[in-house]
């Protein structure tokens, strides 16, 4: 079993990982989360209609009995204020109280929309996360919790830290390509900005290895250390956490323009990276053939290249300029001087147009190869 502690200064916790052993996981917690009124798991409906008796078996173990549950839709639809006011309510209902318990069950979308649940009901509650995909290691981690408005992706928010991260990858064992590419895509914006030695040997061991050989405890283990490493620095992204947000600009304006139900978010933040990587280009960091080398490993891994040309530049740009991390003076993007080296620069329009033409190029001619 992996530890990770994060240590903040209004709150600190702990980060477990491994393999089948939620039931080892919780016994660290047994006690203290008897101390809890209520306990509510708010589960994926998915994830608990596959692994419903592993999570129950594991919270008998430690004594654990006395919880409801509240399930909500799969994926990016439970984001929504109607979903967040139907949990409220749920609550309220149940007589909760500022001693509740919450537990996050699922994949990064459960995880931003209980965090925020948890950030609101009753003006803040504790909760605990428990991610089943390889995505949610990012999203469980830092306290960023959100729902999306019909405007934009993750515009209702707050910071909410977790009481504790619990990380079991046997999870893993249920999940499609499309959920491993999703979730490998941020492990590789870690990678970027850290380490061109881990980088490198990551983008091996993915073309080496099948989507489930790879060792998911090991790998996740450095990309969480990376992200702690920047939240304990600054923790309300004011500065460097800005850094994370690499490849998220162009991914999130993707995400809202080809429909969330279209491409994977994970899958949006490698094509968001390639973006942020050919602006970096453009504006001398590092060379354009690095650029179309890492659109190619992209497309080998089966990665939606085609669909960045099936929205027109311009309902880009509208949805990019609503982002909340756009600013006065204009749209901030995440650029690489070198890779570990990142850089946040707002950048003007005409720049924009023209990487975008060029990127529609560079995927075109990799396609054509």
């Amino acid at each position: 079993m992996q530890k990770i502690h994060v240590s903040l200064q209004s709150s600190s916790y702990d980060i477990l990982l491994a393999h089948n052993e939620l039931a080892e996981m919780l016994k660290g917690y047994r006690e203290s989360w008897r101390q809890y009124d209520q306990i509510v798991v708010i589960p994926d409906e998915h994830v608990w209609q596959l692994h419903e008796h592993y999570f129950r078996e594991a919270m008998t173990m430690n004594g654990l009995e006395n919880y409801l549950v509240k399930p909500i839709p799969a994926g990016e639809s439970s984001k929504s204020i109607d979903v967040w006011e139907e949990v409220q309510t749920f609550l309220l209902q149940q007589n909760c109280n500022r001693n509740t318990l919450l537990v996050a069950f699922g994949g990064g979308a459960c995880g931003d929309v209980v965090g925020f649940i948890a950030a609101t009901f009753l003006r803040g509650v504790d909760y605990c996360q428990m991610p089943t995909t390889v995505l949610a290691h990012d999203s469980s981690v830092g306290g960023k919790t959100a729902i999306n408005h019909s405007l934009g992706k993750n515009l209702l928010g707050a910071f909410h830290q977790p009481i504790a991260v619990l990380y079991d990858s046997s999870f893993f064992d249920t999940l499609s390509e499309k959920e491993f590419r999703s979730g490998f895509a941020e492990l590789w914006k870690h990678a970027w900005l850290s380490d061109a030695n881990w980088l490198q040997e990551l983008e091996i061991s993915v073309l080496q290895n099948s989507w489930r050989s790879i060792p998911w405890v090991a790998e996740l283990t450095k990309g969480i250390q990376v992200k702690v490493s920047i939240v304990e620095r600054d923790v309300f992204e004011r500065h460097e956490r800005k850094y994370l947000n690499f490849g998220h600009t162009f991914s999130h304006a993707l995400e809202k323009g080809i429909g969330y139900s279209e491409i994977s978010h994970g899958e949006a933040v490698a094509i968001g990276i390639l973006f942020d990587l050919l602006i970096s280009a453009e504006k001398g960091f590092i060379p354009h053939q690095l650029v179309k080398e890492k659109i190619t490993f992209i497309h080998s891994l089966g990665y939606p290249l085609n669909k960045v040309s099936s929205v027109p530049f311009e309902n880009y740009y509208e949805l990019m300029v609503r982002d909340k991390k756009a600013t006065k003076t204009g749209i901030q993007f995440v650029l690489l001087h070198t890779i570990g080296n990142p850089v946040v620069e707002t950048i003007e329009k005409k720049l924009l147009l023209h990487a975008y033409h060029l990127f529609q190029q560079l995927i075109e001619e990799v396609a054509n190869d």
